[in-house]
Order: structure tokens, then sequence, then C-alpha cells
């Protein structure tokens, strides 16, 4: 007989109907970290591939809630799962890019909680540390990929409390991406973003779920957009069109396939597509 010991870590995945970046996503993780760790993964919404995920050995924990609820409670599902001391929140459009190794861990835990002073920073805490670089701007909290003390982010989501709001169906609302922004700043906590990144940006597109039902994709370097699945009965915030597209929309229940919306066009660029 043996104990049960919990890992050290737990690395955190959310995903939405987005099969080739899951499988590459969670493959790199399990070719890339060099220790004991346990992977949650969460599939908003129900569908087939997560099942075969967890069969190939791919996930630890797989979390599939009926109705897709969308960045936030998404995110609220994975961190209430975590019972390690650690947290990695990874996105699944993300690979990670070198090995991780025990020794990095243990100086990245070493690191949290801990008074940082640097010229212009005055005692702020380490509460989280970005894996991705500077996402959001120089030590500006991003959801991008991070690390933190579980008890911390849970806390949180209990006492602010955290807002459902993020990409999908809550959109409209405040997200909490913006808001643990805000409280990191009324309390002088420090999102470390100087860590050499071990997170590389997979981000081919983008699916989205608004509250009709309709499914939405979208490009987000050249901005290109899909309706995936209507059908569509309401305005929204996403995907961003003008008052005209959103009436052909309603109308023709169609969209160009791959058109980049008017207002989008001054935004597009060329990474992947």
């Amino acid at each position: 007989m043996t104990d049960y010991q919990e890992p050290q870590v737990s690395f955190l995945i959310l995903d939405f109907q987005r099969e080739r970046a899951a499988r590459q996503c969670l493959q790199s993780l399990r070719d890339h970290v060099r220790f004991p760790a346990r992977f949650i993964y969460c599939h908003n919404g129900a569908a087939d591939y997560p099942l075969d995920l967890l069969r190939a050995g791919y996930i630890d924990d797989l979390i599939m809630p009926r109705e897709n609820g969308g960045l936030g409670l998404g995110t609220r599902a994975l961190f209430a799962a975590c019972f390690s001391q650690l947290a990695v929140s990874w996105q699944v459009d993300q690979i990670m890019g070198r090995d991780f190794t025990l020794e990095e861990l243990d100086r990245l835990a070493d690191l949290l909680g801990q008074t940082y002073r640097a010229p212009g920073i005055n005692h702020q805490i380490i509460k989280s540390i970005s894996l991705a670089g500077s996402v959001c701007g120089h030590n500006v909290f991003s959801e991008r990929a991070f690390i933190m003390k579980t008890r911390d982010y849970k806390r949180w989501e209990q006492d602010l409390p955290l807002s459902p709001g993020g990409a999908g169906p809550f959109h409209h609302q405040l997200w909490r991406e913006g808001q643990l922004q805000a409280h990191y700043k009324e309390n002088d906590y420090l999102h470390w973003t100087d860590w050499p990144p071990l997170a590389i940006d997979n981000g081919r597109d983008a699916v989205r779920q608004n509250p009709d039902g309709s499914i939405w994709k979208h490009e987000p370097d050249r901005k290109g957009l899909w309706l995936v699945q209507g059908p569509v009965k309401e305005r929204y915030v996403y995907p961003k069109l003008s008052e005209q597209e959103w009436r052909f929309v309603l109308d023709t229940q169609s969209w160009p396939p791959g058109a980049i919306p008017e207002q989008e066009r001054k935004d597009s660029f060329h990474v992947w597509n």
C-alpha cells in the first residue's frame, strides 16, 4: 500500500471546441514538464473528443459541464478542482517551448509571496508570475499563462467575488482578468512578467459561443470570421460587427466565410493566417 501524495503543482487547461490546439497543447506539456504534476482539463460544453484525451492519458481530470459557461466560469471550475499547493493556468492555444524542470518550479515557488523591490516598485508582494512574458504590459496581470498559489485564487473567488465575465456567453460582464488587474493595483500585489517565458502562442483561431447559442470562429491575427452554428437571434458585443453587418447576419442567418468585419480591418495582421 502507498499513501496518496498531492503533486506540488497542477496545470489547468480550458478549452472550447479546439481539438487540434488542445492535442498540441497537452502533448507539449507532457513532453516538457519534468516533474510530477496533475493535468486538469475543462471542456466548456459537451463534446466527444475530450473523453479521447482522457483515455489517451493526456489529462488526469476531465471537467465537462453540459453548457458552455465561458472563460470566467470555466476558470472557476478549474481552480475549484485544484488541490495542489501551486496552480499553473495555461491557455489551450499555447504550447510549452522548452523543458520545465523541478529546479525551475522550486525557484518560482520560492518567489511567490516574497516582497519585490526594484526602482519604481516599492514593497509589492509577488502574487503570480507570468510564464508567457509581458502580454498585457510590464508586471500587469494576464491570464495567458501564469503560476500562483492555489489558495490565493480560491480566496479571491469567494471574497471579491470574481466575476463570471470573459470570452463566451458572459463577454458583456466585467472580465475577471481586468478585475484582478484592479485588485492587484489596489493591494500592491505584483504579477511578475520578467521570468523567461515557457509558453509559445499557438493561437491560429478562437471559437466562442454567444448567449443566443450561436457559435463563431475568428482568426486572432487576420481577423477573419466564420459563423459556425446558428441560429443568430440577437446582436451581441462579440463579434465586432457594424449595425449594417448585424442586420445582414440576422436577415440571412449567414456570414461570408472568412470575411473580416469592417471595424476589424484596421487591426488585421499576419502571423498564422
